[in-house]
């Protein structure tokens, strides 16, 4: 019975990880706090992100750690203007919690601790 028990619990917490296969390439939307609607594309090895109120073009490599967490780094500018944003360091990233065609984020730059929490919603 005690090995029935155990069994049982590993299949439950392994069935409430969440899968993130399908949120590896494709193309999102996130809306900033201030309105500002952000397309993301994510490729195999890149990311590009389009502001859409601007004409700023950032390009990023992607690094999957695990099946919901993720890097980006190498920051490129592939516009002619760029955000106010003084780094160029590594951003970790976790997916966090998965509804429907919506996913939660919560990234930090490396070695800063304050952690920021996002929806991105998948349109392609």
């Amino acid at each position: 019975m005690k090995y029935y028990l155990i069994i049982i619990i590993s299949l439950f917490l392994f069935s409430c990880q969440e899968d993130c296969e399908n949120l590896k390439i494709g193309t999102f939307n996130l809306i900033g706090k201030n309105g500002t609607i952000f397309t993301i594309v994510r490729e195999k090895n890149i990311q590009t992100e389009y502001s859409n109120n601007s004409k700023i073009i950032i390009q990023y490599d992607i690094n999957w750690t695990s099946n919901c967490t993720y890097e980006i780094f190498n920051r490129k500018l592939i516009s002619e203007t760029d955000y106010n944003i003084k780094h160029s360091d590594t951003l970790k990233f976790e997916i966090i919690k998965i509804e429907g065609n919506k996913h939660i984020v919560q990234s930090k730059l490396k070695d800063i601790e304050e952690v920021y929490e996002n929806t991105l919603t998948k349109i392609k």
